[in-house]
């Protein structure tokens, strides 16, 4: 992300060089481990010489090899996927999220729809199923 030296107050010198962030808790991660964020990108990604990159939020900013983007600050990523790329990190967790989610919003559908469809009130009271579904709504919410 590219930060204005000017405008923001978060900052922390490290190896006599100074470093500016966005936010406290940026410059927190950066404080506790500066070594993680100034050995460059992962060398985890493998792309063929002279791959184009792009932003995912601004399809236009193309360029030779990784960089960020000069609009909005995202890394670039590859417009072609290699055979040995390897899952996105953030696949995978909005994957795991979405099944969670689905585990827990599955019995809030089943105790709504039951009690209107099947008339179920006297199964569960209606305050009881409403506690219930609120507590099994709001991590799905809140994450």
């Amino acid at each position: 992300m590219a930060v204005n030296p000017r405008e923001t107050s978060h900052f922390s010198q490290h190896v006599g060089k100074t470093w500016y962030f966005c936010g406290a808790r940026c410059r927190e991660k950066f404080e506790n481990d500066p070594a993680h964020y100034l050995d460059g990108p992962p060398a985890e990604q493998k792309t063929p010489p002279g791959a184009l990159f792009t932003c995912p939020m601004h399809p236009e900013i193309q360029q030779q090899g990784p960089g960020d983007c000069p609009i909005c600050g995202m890394a670039l990523e590859p417009e072609e996927i290699t055979a040995d790329s390897e899952p996105s990190a953030e696949l995978l967790d909005m994957t795991r999220r979405f099944w969670l989610g689905l585990i827990l919003a599955l019995p809030v559908f089943i105790l709504e729809m039951t009690s209107h469809f099947l008339h179920t009130d006297g199964l569960i009271s209606p305050q009881v199923s409403n506690w219930v579904q609120l507590l099994l709504a709001t991590p799905v919410v809140l994450w």
